[in-house]
């Protein structure tokens, strides 16, 4: 996966070099001036890492880093400061603000790249290590959320169904059942998706072609498909290696896509499947819909346990998705333009079998 990386420095010559040599090392670069851009481009984009000039102009570098570090959304995002001088009242105050490295003007290239990619795999592995003790903690919570309110909501819909039946249809108990029955059934699906959640960790795997999980996951949605009339459009490329999978929670991780999908779009939409070949022998999987979108803020939080925008659910959806996805030593990203579509890109590794072929266009 291409990396982006903010460079911010007034001068114009110091900015062209950096972003250069970055450029040729296959990065996404992004360009600015002055402190002010340096956060309004870091909220907008969410680059990979930021080097920054101390000397900038419009907010002070420590000022730029100081706001960058506070926010939840932006503090993990490493920082190179460059200054001309090696100043260490400056070296410290970096550091004290967070700053994760410093480097001296003239800037050496190799030095530079290699800074980049060291500080690059730190974020990677911290990330990955958050993300598998969230996944911990999440287990235990679900076990003992799902083992507490099972029980209870069983016995609860059993007597409100029962009194629903014995009640006349005159009688306005008969309504008060009603939505009893009602708010019953919305906390049986939650519980269903919280233990969806804790029993996906199956390592029982089959050779999977991505056109066959493609297909059977719009299976599973056929009737929400139909009833709002969406209009269905694959593409899956000839010769594509299989993956490794277990089936079942695949299919699941794609449906639950597939449904988001489903429910973000008015009558008639538009809802586009896609499988590729990526580099290093990987298989990617695009789900995108010309729904209503998501809104920038919402990006941030959508893998969030317990974070949905919907009327109803426990908000697992993207949590189990990425939960599978990670489990198949995949990748899951969200591209989303508010209001008029949403991609959902999946990357997972295929079978090193050359005589393997999957898919074709249907």
């Amino acid at each position: 996966m291409q990396r982006t990386i903010l460079v911010i420095d007034d001068n114009k010559v110091n900015l062209s070099f950096i972003s250069t040599r970055l450029k040729a090392e296959r990065y996404d670069v992004i360009e600015g001036f002055d402190g002010a851009q340096a956060v309004r481009l870091t909220m907008a984009k969410r680059p990979d890492l930021i080097i920054l000039n101390i000397g900038i102009a419009k907010m002070s570098a420590f000022t730029v880093c100081r706001i960058l570090k506070k926010n939840k959304a932006t503090e993990d995002i490493p920082i190179i400061l460059m200054t001309s001088k090696g100043d260490i009242g400056d070296k410290l105050k970096g550091f004290d603000l967070g700053v994760d490295d410093y480097m001296i003007k003239p800037i050496n290239s190799r030095e530079l790249l290699t800074r980049v990619s060291a500080l690059l795999k730190k974020r990677a592995h911290n990330k990955r290590y958050l993300e598998e003790e969230k996944i911990k903690a999440m287990d235990r919570v679900v076990e003992g959320v799902a083992h507490e309110v099972r029980n209870p909501v069983v016995s609860i819909g059993g007597f409100a169904r029962r009194i629903y039946n014995d009640t006349p249809e005159n009688d306005p108990r008969k309504r008060y059942a009603r939505i009893i029955l009602k708010e019953t059934k919305r906390l049986e699906n939650m519980v269903m998706e919280l233990c969806e959640f804790k029993i996906i960790s199956s390592k029982r795997r089959s050779k999977e072609e991505a056109a066959s999980l493609l297909d059977a996951s719009l299976w599973e949605t056929k009737e929400a498909l139909e009833t709002k009339k969406i209009k269905v459009t694959r593409y899956y490329s000839p010769k594509l290696p299989k993956m490794n999978v277990n089936r079942k929670n695949m299919i699941l991780a794609l449906s639950n896509i597939i449904s988001n999908a489903i429910e973000a779009m008015d009558i008639g939409g538009i809802l586009s499947l896609r499988s590729t070949r990526m580099e290093d022998n990987h298989v990617a999987l695009e789900i995108e819909d010309n729904g209503r979108g998501v809104a920038n803020e919402d990006l941030d939080r959508i893998f969030e346990p317990f974070f949905t925008t919907k009327v109803s659910g426990a908000g697992m959806g993207l949590n189990l998705v990425r939960k599978i996805i990670k489990d198949h030593n995949g990748t899951i990203t969200i591209r989303s333009k508010q209001g008029k579509s949403t991609t959902v890109l999946i990357q997972l590794p295929g079978v090193n079998d050359e005589k393997q072929e999957g898919g074709g266009k249907p």
